[in-house]
């Protein structure tokens, strides 16, 4: 039998561990500065299943209480991205825990007065 391809499985296999802990250990650092900070585990928001689950709007509502609860929040924003005339959107559109947040608004407007949390 012959090592070399033997070798080469174990080092791809070895890279591919040690990438993938460095990258969740990235991003329970990055959600260490939003959600993290508040006692906010992976599994309150992603579930327990294997890949995790993006968070769904019941999942949001499960602490952010209701979409009007939100809106309310930020009512002295013009304006305000959480009252929108399209209607209910999705959490994920705009906000990202382990990424950058985006406005989804910007899609069709150009606003430039929010700074994304």
């Amino acid at each position: 039998m012959n090592a070399k391809p033997v070798m080469i499985a174990v080092l791809a296999i070895s890279s591919l561990v040690m990438f993938s802990a460095a990258g969740m250990a990235q991003q329970k650092q990055e959600m260490k500065d939003g959600h993290g900070k508040l006692g906010v585990s992976c599994t309150d928001c992603h579930g327990d299943k294997s890949p995790p689950q993006v968070p769904d709007r019941e999942t949001c509502l499960k602490c952010h209480k209701s979409y009007a609860a939100v809106a309310e929040r930020t009512e002295k924003l013009k304006p305000n991205p959480h009252a929108s005339h399209d209607g209910w959107v999705a959490c994920t559109h705009c906000h990202s825990t382990h990424g950058t947040s985006r406005l989804y608004c910007n899609g069709c407007h150009n606003f430039t007065n929010f700074k994304m949390k």
